[in-house]
């Protein structure tokens, strides 16, 4: 692999590690605590998204059920992003990432007037 080329005002260190990367959205999945959902409200202009318990509960009829704890709306990916990572209720990075990516594909979706479709 060719090193990769920077401005001038940044140098290499002699100790630099420089790889290839592959994530595997099968192999590299490690589950949360919690999940979240994301939808867009086209006639509001919003995103929101619902932060789920993932431990299946059971009503008194024995219908079982997830709990949603949280539920955080915004006009942009980061007014809800950032009260989320205040909030501390997801413990692993790359699912903070997985958000990340998640609102911005509703937002472009909702700024362009198309369907949303959480993956």
């Amino acid at each position: 692999m060719t090193p990769s080329k920077w401005i001038n005002d940044y140098r290499l260190s002699k100790d630099i590690v420089e790889k290839l990367t592959n994530y595997d959205e099968i192999e590299n999945f490690e589950a949360d605590e919690y999940f979240v959902l994301i939808k867009i409200k086209k006639e509001e202009k919003i995103i929101e998204l619902a932060v789920v318990d993932s431990n299946l509960k059971t009503d008194k009829q024995g219908k079982e059920y997830y709990e949603i704890t949280h539920i955080l709306k915004g006009k942009k990916p980061q007014d809800i992003y950032f009260p989320l990572s205040k909030i501390n209720i997801l413990k692993l990075n790359d699912h903070y990432a997985y958000v990340g990516k998640e609102l911005q594909k509703a937002y472009d979706a909702l700024m362009n007037d198309k369907k949303y479709v959480q993956v």
